[in-house]
């Protein structure tokens, strides 16, 4: 991404931290998804996640019905693998150089290719995977 920066076409950068991000995560969308990404790991996740989870934290019990279970050790699988949708879908901006880990986002190219990939960014995520 440094290269990317220092380029002459290169007007801004789009830094994106998604809030709450594998707290947010669609279980209903994450479930359909994985059968059709990922067949091997479905049968797993759709165990462990097709029913709300019971969580106690300081002798409160909560319902977990969104996201992955902060502490499973398949989290970030999981999480990868619900946000694949929305990352096939930004494929199509080449103008706009994109470096993605987890929940983050680096986004660099000109202001009207950037616009563009955030405004699919926003729309995808709320029909996709995340809600």
């Amino acid at each position: 991404m440094r290269e990317q920066f220092q380029l002459e076409s290169t007007e801004a950068v789009i830094l994106v931290d998604a809030t709450n991000a594998f707290n947010s995560v669609n279980r209903a969308a994450l479930l359909h998804n994985i059968q059709i990404i990922c067949p091997e790991f479905s049968t797993v996740a759709i165990n462990m996640y097709r029913a709300e989870c019971r969580l106690f934290v300081g002798g409160t019990e909560i319902s977990s019905s969104e996201g992955t279970t902060q502490g499973d050790n398949l989290a970030m699988s999981l999480f990868a693998i619900g946000t694949l949708p929305v990352l096939r879908g930004l494929q199509n901006y080449d103008k706009v150089h994109q470096v993605w880990l987890a929940d983050d986002a680096t986004g660099a190219g000109d202001l009207s290719s950037l616009l563009k990939w955030w405004l699919t960014i926003i729309k995808r995520e709320r029909n996709t995977v995340i809600t």
